[in-house]
């Protein structure tokens, strides 16, 4: 799950695991480019164990060229 969150630039907030279960948060900002196919690749390294909530938090100036990769392969 770390892997996939820093293969597309993003930056892990907070992790926590809650006491007495198998639930573990993890709270994390991903540039809106870099969230398509999020879901698909993060349940695929996680054997569909991982329920993702993307959700708008802010506005940010990143420093990733968007011309440095080919995003088009997202959308595919």
């Amino acid at each position: 799950m770390y892997a996939v969150i820093g293969r597309r630039n993003g930056r892990i907030l907070h992790a926590d695991v809650q006491e007495g279960s198998q639930i573990f948060t993890v709270n994390a900002i991903l540039p809106v480019i870099e969230s398509f196919n999020f879901v698909n690749e993060i349940r695929k390294q996680t054997s569909g164990k991982a329920i993702p909530q993307l959700t708008f938090s802010h506005w940010e100036v990143s420093f990733i060229s968007v011309f440095s990769f080919n995003q088009f392969t997202y959308l595919n």
